[in-house]
């Protein structure tokens, strides 16, 4: 293809590649359909997911967890509010993905479930 103006045949800025020949950097690939993985039990939103789940999920955003400990009984909700999934004990560990002004969202791991858990009845483990 020429340019009408110049006679000449445009440059591109990168050079084209075929998709075939593209290689998996640090041995990540999108190589086929994304993994659905049930939400009440892996942490994963649209716009931030578990570190653990990076090359399995595709999220905005990936959060370490942060090791909790339950300062007293509290409430595992599946929103905000919303339904209760679990029950956190004095003493119970939750691991934290995202903190907010009034609520946590992460993972009750002795249930295994995922939810949101008041705020003040959490403190990071030592």
């Amino acid at each position: 293809m020429t340019t009408p103006t110049t006679g000449q045949e445009p440059t591109s800025p990168m050079p084209r590649t075929p998709i075939s020949s593209v290689r998996a950097r640090d041995g990540f690939a999108l190589t086929g359909p994304a993994v659905i993985l049930d939400p009440a039990t892996n942490a994963i939103r649209p716009d931030l997911a578990d570190i653990r789940l990076a090359g399995k999920v595709l999220a905005s955003h990936f959060a370490a967890a942060i090791p909790c400990r339950a300062t007293r009984a509290v409430a595992v909700t599946v929103s905000r509010p919303g339904d209760v999934v679990a029950r956190l004990e004095p003493g119970d560990q939750f691991d934290m993905l995202e903190l907010s002004a009034d609520h946590v969202w992460g993972i009750a791991t002795a249930a295994g479930l995922v939810g949101y858990v008041d705020r003040d009845a959490l403190e990071p483990q030592a």
